[in-house]
């Protein structure tokens, strides 16, 4: 039997061909680990086609918090860190599989470092568990070692995967520095130390001097003169932003070029797609280490390696993240060699001398020896297995450990900034802080900042400037190349004209600006759709109405205002995902944190788009348009200065002071209920409360003790046999009302008052069934559609909406964004007093021990959109009603 099984060898299609390999053998459910997000999907579309059928069904996938699997999926597809993640979370029943496939392992981040150690430390327990290695460079004898003492009395196979077409294998040839200056007629006198400034890479210098650019380009033109067919595409491997700049700089002019970038800057999915294959251009693809792996350019013959990359590192002294330019090792230029010879025949030209090149290490310095490791230990710490749960036995049993000073530093730092403790015996456990920050999907530093930002009731800017920090590229379109186009498009979201008192760099400035850019698409652009989807909802043909826009449609728009449609999508999707977090940690500032921003107050944004053509260059036969009215979000935007402020503060500190934090600010919600916090939303004159879907008037009665019952409006299912409460004699009652639907929606018999109608208290039933989740959804969403039309068309002004039910229902069904995409937003939230108003049904428990799970009211204020941006829709959504309600009326 054979517990590892390392399978190694360049283009044989293994990421997926093996996993299907696997499932023909009857040994799924199979899960599939890849280094990347965009890997992850692209690999799984391409594992779905093959199998035909759609994603989520027989092959899945799950990045981040979107997850495309079922329990029926017999692949599916995750980057490391959602492994990780789910291993610390519930242990050995995340790795509920026949068989895990761990792919490019020779790429070693900390993720990927932790995930190997964590399957290894669950193998003894897991003894049906087997576990795939692949990559097409890794040390193959050192994870042969590695997993040699399981002690299951199996062993580790390695296995040389051929080409599964051997004819189709094209030829790779390797060309180094000698070869490439013999070929451009250069003297080869002095070629280590005019282009790899020395003799060797222990002591050379790794900078890119003038003279390898313009290397680089004799090269590029040198092969482009000499080959004829034109769709042959040229590779070019560069350390840094700034070097791509450099090479591109010298390229732009040539008119029989087509250039790309791929940089973690740049939409990588959108310059793949762009990629076609031009009969009158070569195509020139400038890249960063991004594309040595994971990703497959068509048709490129020439690979050009500088054989330079670049690499973060914990500075100690600084206590803080660097970047330096290094050499590369051999694995990475292997890694970089297989990108051609794919699809034809591929040259790679190594811009080192054979001798320089001989003496790179064999395999990168791996990540977990290079960074600060503070993160990770928090992780390790806040995990729930005690099997993993201790960061200085685990990450002694890495691949590569650590040395000890480097994870007591990280102790001591995390003690320092009390997010973790010492208990009674000597471990180190997570405060709430702590396993606050450790929840987060995010940096540390911008898991920490968003804590902050929410200290000071500004959790909204908070958690988007965190996302922001962490998200490459960033919403507003940075044109390769162009810096001074690229500030004119910060400007006309942010101008810094508000903030003339407040020292912010260029960095900071473009953050702010990424943030309004992020609003203005939410209000101008979302906002449209949402009251477009509400105008139709009412509509006979109501079932073709989708809430999703046409993604093309929105691309577009995007294109239009210089914003990158995946990356407002990202933010938006993170965003969810942080807040679904805080409601079921419920720190005491979500109670009182001003989520209703007057970002939302509809004179905010009065955008109304002027579009101009645009030639695209020598292209004549492509044209674009962009909006000219300018800015698009005025200078006069809500908080800007505070934000701005707040954000100057926490980026000029060093971090081992900005990072620290008092205790008192972070802590649990105080679990005391009163039936204060509710009654204050009771109308003290004039006006009821409306109390909805109360099946056996069980809340009404309660509430009755508390208010006059003459002001009092409950429906229910139920039929009026059912029912009898003394104490609603002087309530109105609506009897066997389908809710929502019928309860807001007048039939004709059921007129509620709503003129009258002052606070609506909804205690939604739910059933304890997962797989009800998504039926419980529709339900919420119907409800904050159907109201929402109700309200906006009758003009109901201030009209509190008050939803009470468990604080984890509400974070698994993500009620605060379907409240939102109806434009209800949560402006409170607060426990509540079950002895006062009766006890809600819906329990739930949580295993974690930070998480809280308690019944909370959750108060919900509707924003009307702008009528200046989306005319009078009021008029047409009352019409709608009318024609729904009283078919034989004129709206008046």
């Amino acid at each position: 039997m054979f517990a590892i099984r390392f399978y190694c060898f360049v283009f044989s299609g293994k990421s997926s061909q093996i996993p299907q390999f696997l499932l023909e053998e009857d040994m799924g459910p199979i899960l599939c680990t890849q280094p990347r997000r965009f890997a992850v999907v692209a690999i799984a579309n391409m594992v779905a086609r093959a199998r035909n059928c759609n994603v989520g069904e027989e092959v899945g996938y799950h990045i981040g918090h979107s997850k495309h699997s079922s329990e029926k999926s017999k692949i599916v597809f995750k980057t490391a860190g959602v492994l990780l993640e789910e291993m610390r979370d519930r242990g050995l029943n995340a790795l509920n599989y026949k068989v895990i496939v761990l792919d490019e392992v020779h790429e070693r981040s900390v993720e990927s470092d932790l995930v190997l150690v964590c399957v290894k430390q669950f193998l003894s327990k897991h003894h049906d568990l087997r576990v795939v290695l692949m990559s097409a460079t890794a040390d193959i004898g050192r994870y042969r070692d590695y997993f040699k003492d399981l002690g299951r009395g199996e062993r580790v196979e390695v296995l040389a995967i051929p080409n599964s077409n051997q004819k189709s294998f094209f030829e790779r040839k390797v060309s180094y520095l000698e070869e490439v200056t013999e070929l451009l007629g250069i003297e080869s006198d002095l070629q280590s130390s005019r282009y790899c400034n020395g003799f060797s890479p222990y002591t050379s210098p790794v900078e890119i001097k003038p003279e390898v650019h313009r290397l680089i380009h004799n090269l590029l033109l040198h092969i482009h003169k000499n080959e004829s067919d034109i769709e042959k595409s040229i590779l070019i491997f560069l350390p840094t932003y700034y070097s791509l700049e450099q090479q591109w700089h010298l390229l732009k002019s040539h008119s029989s070029f087509k250039v790309y970038i791929l940089h973690s800057s740049i939409d990588i999915e959108q310059a793949l797609t762009a990629m076609r294959i031009w009969k009158s251009h070569r195509k020139i693809i400038l890249a960063t280490n991004i594309a040595e792996s994971s990703v497959t350019i068509p048709k490129v013959a020439y690979v050009i390696d500088s054989c330079r990359s670049l690499q973060v590192y914990w500075d100690n002294n600084q206590k803080k993240d660097s970047a330096q330019v290094v050499w590369i090792s051999k694995s990475q230029a292997e890694q970089r060699r297989g990108r051609t010879g794919r699809t034809c025949d591929g040259q790679v030209y190594r811009l080192v001398t054979r001798s320089f090149y001989h003496n790179f290490e064999d395999f990168e310095r791996p990540d977990i020896l290079r960074l600060s490791l503070r993160q990770q230990v928090l992780l390790i710490c806040s995990t729930e297995s005690k099997a993993i749960n201790d960061p200085t036995v685990l990450l002694q049993k890495t691949l590569d450990p650590p040395a000890a000073n480097v994870v007591e530093d990280a102790l001591s730092l995390l003690v320092h900034m009390q997010a973790l403790k010492r208990s009674p015996r000597g471990r180190y456990e997570p405060t709430y802080y702590g396993s606050l920050l450790a929840s987060f999907s995010l940096s540390f530093d911008s898991s920490v900042l968003i804590l902050k930002f929410g200290d000071i009731g500004m959790l909204h800017e908070g958690i988007l400037l965190g996302i922001l920090m962490d998200t490459q590229p960033l919403p507003v379109l940075r044109p390769f190349g162009e810096n001074n186009l690229y500030a004119e498009y910060i400007k006309s979201y942010f101008d810094g004209e508000s903030i003339d008192t407040i020292q912010l760099g260029f960095k900071e400035m473009a953050l702010l600006g990424n943030l309004h850019a992020f609003h203005f698409w939410e209000r101008v652009y979302k906002d449209k759709i949402r009251v477009e989807y509400l105008n139709k909802l009412l509509n006979p043909n109501k079932t073709q109405t989708i809430k999703s826009p046409p993604s093309k449609n929105e691309e577009e728009w995007c294109s239009f205002h210089s914003l990158v449609h995946s990356s407002l999508n990202h933010v938006s999707e993170m965003y969810e995902d942080i807040i679904h977090t805080l409601h079921q940690f419920r720190p005491r500032f979500l109670g009182m944190c001003d989520i209703l921003r007057s970002s939302y107050a509809p004179t905010q944004f009065q955008h109304s788009c002027v579009l101009k053509r645009l030639e695209n260059g020598d292209d004549q036969s492509s044209e674009s348009r962009t909006c000219v009215s300018l800015p698009y979000v005025a200078s006069s935007y809500s908080r800007t200065n505070q934000v701005a402020g707040k954000l100057a503060d926490v980026i000029k500190q060093s971090p081992s002071k900005s990072l620290s934090f008092k205790s008192t600010l972070c802590l649990p919600e105080d679990g005391i209920a009163h039936a204060s916090t509710l009654e204050k939303y009771f109308p003290k004159s004039g006006g009821c409360i409306l109390v909805m879907d109360d099946a056996g008037f069980h809340f009404s009665s309660n509430l009755a003790r508390h208010c006059d019952p003459s002001k009092i409006i409950c429906t229910t299912n139920l039929s009026h046999s059912d029912i009898y409460d003394a104490s609603l004699n002087d309530a109105k009652k609506f009897w066997e009302l389908s809710h929502p639907d019928e309860t807001i929606i007048s039939n004709g018999e059921n007129q509620i008052p709503w003129y009258d109608v002052k606070c609506i208290l909804w205690f939604p039933r739910f059933a304890s069934s997962k797989e009800n989740l998504d039926i419980e959804k529709i339900l919420l969403q119907n409800f904050f559609d159907l109201l929402a039309i109700r309200i906006l068309a009758d003009a109901l002004h201030g009209v509190q909406v008050i939803l009470t039910m468990n604080n984890i229902r509400f974070s698994q069904l993500q009620v605060e964004k379907l409240g939102r995409d109806s434009f209800f937003f949560l402006s409170e939230s607060f426990p509540y007093d079950e002895r006062s108003f009766g006890e809600l049904p819906d329990k739930l428990t949580t295993k974690k021990g930070m998480l809280t799970s308690k019944p909370v009211s959750y108060v919900f204020d509707l924003r009307p959109p702008s009528s200046v941006l989306f005319g009078n829709y009021r008029a047409t959504l009352r019409q709608c009603l009318y024609d729904v309600e009283s078919p034989s009326l004129v709206c008046p």
